[in-house]
């Protein structure tokens, strides 16, 4: 049987001409009907001060890459070398931003920042111990339907990343393409 959550949608189709309705029911349908232009890899930046400090950050203006998150990046480097990556999707945060260039230069890729790829918004535990998010709610389940004051949900995170990435297939076709 197919596992559903309540409040999940489902992607529904109708022919304006003849009223005809395809309802998708699973990620493998989705895929079968509507395949990817581009191929995709995604990484996690390198190592950040925020993670060494222990800091929740959905501001991305202050915190760096440290000398062991540049050296882990590199490390990344050699292995998507043989990938042929056309182009790296960055979010605008430092961390992100420094991994993508020192992979774009390396790989001769395109850097592209996009939005829509950032981390998820932490709201007002934004430069806090990352432990205070934590503790705000009663299990972790509950951030799927519970946004932290002036944040996002995770259902909201991934609203705002499937926007993203569609936005990616309307612009780009037949690339290899990065996201950090």
């Amino acid at each position: 049987s197919r596992e559903r959550y309540w409040g999940t949608p489902l992607p529904v189709w109708q022919c304006k001409s003849c009223n005809h309705t395809e309802v998708i029911g699973s990620l493998d349908e989705l895929a079968r009907r509507a395949p990817a232009q581009n191929r995709y890899w995604a990484m996690r930046h390198g190592e950040s001060e925020t993670q060494v400090l222990g800091i929740a950050d959905s501001d991305g203006k202050n915190y760096r890459l440290t000398p062991k998150g540049q050296r882990e990046v590199e490390r990344q480097i050699k292995k998507l070398q043989r990938e042929k990556i056309d182009i790296v999707v960055s979010s605008p945060f430092l961390r992100t931003r420094e991994t993508a260039n020192m992979i774009g230069s390396k790989l001769g890729a395109k850097v592209v920042i996009e939005s829509k790829i950032e981390e998820i918004h932490v709201g007002i535990f934004s430069g806090k111990p990352g432990r205070l998010y934590h503790e705000y709610f009663y299990s972790d389940l509950e951030k799927f339907s519970k946004p932290p004051p002036k944040g996002e949900s995770l259902t909201d995170l991934r609203r705002r990343l499937v926007a993203g990435m569609a936005a990616l297939e309307r612009k780009y076709h037949g690339k290899r393409i990065l996201l950090v």
